[in-house]
């Protein structure tokens, strides 16, 4: 079969086009895990206390979720002040300065370290790979029925020196 330079082009624009649904798709599923780890700020205490003034999110491996996050709390003006910062795979000094910390996929290899660290600061750890929540996280994003929705285990927050509320629980899947 020959291809011919018309029929060329056009594949090449329908791939194009069809790559750039999933890279909008993708965009738009960081979208919605910035706007649920800011509103996470709101439904948790650390030692006791809400965070009124400032609250920083770390972010362990997703450059995408990182840059939204940037996007979202910079056209915030009303509030509390939100910061995010973006965490270097082995980094520990920064883990110091946030208060929720969301770790992408491929990070196992950290968690050991993470979770040291919980044992002295209070931190919320938030999750997106299997097992997370097993592994010790406190919020773990999961897919359900094309949806973005989260697991909770509140045991495994409190033992990182957060509260989360009643009404996350509730709104968390069961």
């Amino acid at each position: 079969m020959r291809i011919t330079p018309s029929k060329f082009v056009l594949m090449i624009f329908i791939s194009l086009w069809l790559g750039g649904l999933g890279f909008g798709q993708t965009l738009q599923i960081d979208r919605l895990k910035a706007n649920y780890l800011i509103a996470f700020v709101d439904f948790a205490r650390w030692d006791g206390q809400l965070k009124t003034e400032i609250a920083t999110i770390g972010i362990l491996g997703s450059k995408d979720l990182a840059r939204e996050l940037l996007k979202i709390t910079h056209s915030k003006t009303e509030g509390r002040e939100l910061k995010v910062l973006q965490l270097k795979e082995g980094e520990t000094e920064g883990l110091n300065r946030v208060d929720i910390l969301f770790v992408g996929s491929g990070y196992e290899k950290q968690w050991k370290l993470i979770k040291e660290h919980c044992k002295d600061h209070s931190l919320l750890l938030v999750g997106e790979q299997r097992e997370f929540i097993e592994e010790g996280g406190a919020i773990q994003f999961a897919f359900k029925k094309n949806r973005l929705r989260f697991y909770v285990d509140p045991k495994n927050a409190e033992s990182q020196g957060v509260k989360l509320s009643s009404k996350l629980i509730e709104l968390a899947i069961e």
